[in-house]
């Protein structure tokens, strides 16, 4: 406790003759537990390290991934934060069930992601489709996802409408990951505007419905399955 009142104390002595600009360069420069410790102290820093922290989130358990889904419902501007979200959580069947919903409302509360990366089978088939059909992030610049490959009713599209669909809400990619157990072969006349890409992994017939300038000009990276 004391130490916590004089940490509290000298950080307002600090922030009184550091402009915020200064402190937060060293906040940005600060480790993880630092960070955490300093958006305790004040309402200031708390204010400063809240952004920080929460830009680059990895998340690879699932305690960690529903308490921090759970988190970002309560508390909205934590996931205004977020510019890069990465579930790397290994599946589990008796996990699945009830937290592919809080992990869709979370990202709901991300309008400003840059990077979203989902694991194999982290959402079940319900939420995947959900996923790929509504999910909206006009600042994203890279994605990692997969394509669930089952039909469920009420959701007859195809793994290639699945991953046109999402795509085609986001012009603003450069670099696409697009996994699927299954080929996806793009409907036509369907062409996808994604005039920024630079670098596209996937199915090897889906990338036929990709208009990107980007990829003719070079130079650029593709990779197909085998």
């Amino acid at each position: 406790m004391v130490l916590i009142q004089r940490a509290h104390q000298e950080s307002m002595e600090i922030s009184q003759w550091l402009p915020n600009e200064v402190l937060l360069h060293i906040i940005e420069h600060s480790p993880k537990a630092d960070q955490a410790t300093l958006s305790s102290i004040s309402k200031l820093f708390r204010g400063l390290c809240l952004p920080v922290l929460y830009r680059v989130v990895k998340i690879k358990g699932y305690h960690a991934m529903k308490s921090f889904c759970s988190g970002t419902i309560e508390n909205p501007s934590r996931g205004d934060s977020v510019r890069s979200f990465t579930l790397d959580v290994p599946y589990s069947s008796s996990h699945i069930e009830g937290h592919s919903a809080l992990i869709l409302a979370a990202l709901k509360l991300m309008p400003k992601l840059e990077h979203l990366s989902v694991s194999e089978s982290i959402l079940d088939t319900h939420h995947g489709h959900l996923l790929l059909e509504q999910g909206s992030f006009p600042q994203l610049i890279s994605c990692n996802l997969w394509v669930p490959s089952d039909a469920l009713d009420g959701f007859p599209a195809k793994p290639s409408d699945l991953g046109v669909a999402f795509l085609a809400r986001h012009s603003t990619l450069k670099r696409v990951h697009l996994h699927s157990e299954d080929e996806m072969v793009p409907p036509q006349p369907v062409r996808i505007s994604l005039p920024n890409l630079e670098l596209y992994e996937g199915n090897a017939a889906f990338i036929l419905a990709i208009d990107a300038i980007a990829l003719k000009r070079g130079p650029t990276f593709l990779a197909f399955p085998g």
